[in-house]
């Protein structure tokens, strides 16, 4: 994968009372986005996020651009993009939150999605309802103590991928399929948008071991138009 792309992640700490304290605000969608969220640990890590994106934004570009002068829109289907006005189209960010972590993934060669989720928390994980056949039938292929890692492996790939394509939700996930060690396999061409074009995706996967946790992380990545 011979791509410029940056990976920074940081774990949430201290706290902000307001979008004034922080400087990287501007958009007045930013502001009503951070109101909308319970004061305490979901506003601090909003605004960890967006800092935390800027700076990679701007050691990406070596420094041309200051992490102050990004300027942010928001999709039709509430993914936060580059402003097309401002920055090249090329230019693109992924953002994630498990947590206290927090991680962002920024690429110079188009679009990118990634998507974290924590290993320790027990309990089943229920999203049958979102797989494809073939990931229902290799999850039951594996023996029980294998079936939550690979499910949240699973999670994080398709979530990194609609999150790469800006639909969001709004993309069938039981349409695909983002078996390891394969690209994403697309079912059924009329239920999925034509956006998604599953050749042109790359997903990579890791595991992270932090202070706050395990970690199960996925980037999905596509060359721009």
């Amino acid at each position: 994968m011979e791509k410029r792309i940056r990976i920074g992640l940081t774990l949430v700490k201290g706290s902000w009372t307001s979008p004034e304290s922080a400087p990287w605000f501007f958009a007045s969608w930013e502001k009503e986005r951070y109101c909308s969220l319970r004061p305490g640990p979901a506003r601090t890590r909003f605004l960890t996020g967006r800092l935390l994106v800027r700076r990679q934004l701007s050691q990406l570009c070596h420094g041309v651009v200051a992490p102050t002068q990004w300027r942010f829109c928001c999709n039709r289907y509430g993914r936060p993009d580059l402003d097309p006005a401002h920055h090249g189209e090329k230019l693109s960010f992924g953002l994630s939150y498990s947590g206290p972590l927090v991680l962002a993934a920024v690429s110079a060669d188009g679009p990118v999605g990634v998507d974290v989720e924590s290993l320790d928390q027990g309990g089943d994980i229920h999203i049958q309802a979102v797989l494809s056949r073939d990931e229902q039938a290799y999850l039951a292929a594996l023996e029980s103590r294998e079936r939550r890692s690979a499910t949240l492996a699973l999670w994080t790939a398709k979530e990194a991928v609609a999150k790469m394509t800006g639909l969001g939700f709004s993309l069938d996930f039981s349409s695909f399929s983002c078996l390891p060690l394969q690209r994403p396999v697309l079912h059924d061409q009329v239920r999925s948008s034509v956006r998604l074009q599953p050749q042109r995706i790359e997903i990579k996967q890791f595991s992270l071991s932090l202070p706050g946790g395990r970690y199960c992380c996925s980037l999905a990545v596509s060359p721009a138009d």
